[in-house]
């Protein structure tokens, strides 16, 4: 937990010697400020009152920290009384989870469900030592059909370039695959759901990624997206011709947002 509270109420990320309450439980938690963890909040003699709460690294406070304060950390109450921390939840209402660890799929769906369709995944997409030489090697067979904001592409298999555990997600997830760090920096997105049986692919840089989400509740609307590819794959099945559906779709939408 990188905030907690102090008596004024105050929003504090942990130092050496301070103390705070959760925000979430309102109990008291300690500054634990080694050297082999990055520095963060942890209960007394208790795990986490948020089950989902893990560990975080350099990866995830380096994302959270493209955020402003106010955004990071934001506890989400269900009618159901159930309460979680996101790891971002902006004003615009998106909520975006930052995932390096693995996590089990029957969690995994949890999360979908318990935040909804404002969901989006950012997943650190070489953590494994094959994460990387498998994308690398499965984008090949990737079939690009747009430019734009978003680079477009299908694939038949998506395993071929993604974990499987990632591949019936019901969220976009993101995922980062490291390299040069700035705003050009691509993010690959498995978008959920698929168009004429093809998995949609969409590649964009940092920087139009965080412009986005820090203006939209969604970064992208999958059902409209996916129906405009699949109309234009099956017309294109038919005349063996580009996809000018979905051409004139991505321009529509390239213009009517502010470009980056």
């Amino acid at each position: 937990m990188q905030f907690a509270f102090a008596k004024d109420d105050l929003r504090l990320e942990a130092e050496p010697g301070l103390s705070a309450t959760c925000p979430e439980c309102g109990r008291s938690v300690i500054a634990k400020c080694g050297e082999q963890r990055v520095w963060h909040w942890s209960h007394i003699g208790r795990s986490d009152c948020d089950s989902w709460s893990e560990p975080e690294t350099m990866w995830h406070r380096g994302w959270k920290s493209l955020f402003p304060l106010s955004a990071r950390e934001v506890s989400c109450r269900a009618e159901s009384g159930e309460i979680h921390r996101a790891d971002v939840k902006t004003q615009a209402g998106l909520v975006l989870e930052f995932q390096r660890s693995p996590i089990a799929p029957a969690e995994q769906r949890k999360r979908e469900a318990f935040y909804g369709e404002q969901l989006a995944w950012v997943v650190d997409g070489a953590r494994l030592q094959g994460d990387l030489p498998r994308f690398l090697k499965g984008a090949r067979s990737l079939e690009q059909l747009t430019q734009g904001i978003f680079g477009v592409f299908i694939s038949l298999d998506p395993s071929a370039c993604f974990p499987r555990q990632w591949l019936e997600s019901s969220s976009p997830i993101f995922f980062d695959f490291g390299g040069p760090e700035g705003a050009e920096r691509p993010l690959w997105c498995l978008a959920p759901g698929r168009a004429e049986g093809c998995a949609v692919i969409l590649a964009i840089t940092q920087g139009n990624f965080m412009a986005l989400a820090l203006s939209q509740p969604k970064i992208f609307e999958p059902d409209e997206m996916l129906g405009v590819i699949a109309e234009g794959l099956r017309g294109r099945n038919r005349s063996r011709q580009g996809l000018p559906g979905f051409e004139w779709w991505s321009a529509h939408r390239s213009t009517s947002r502010r470009r980056f």
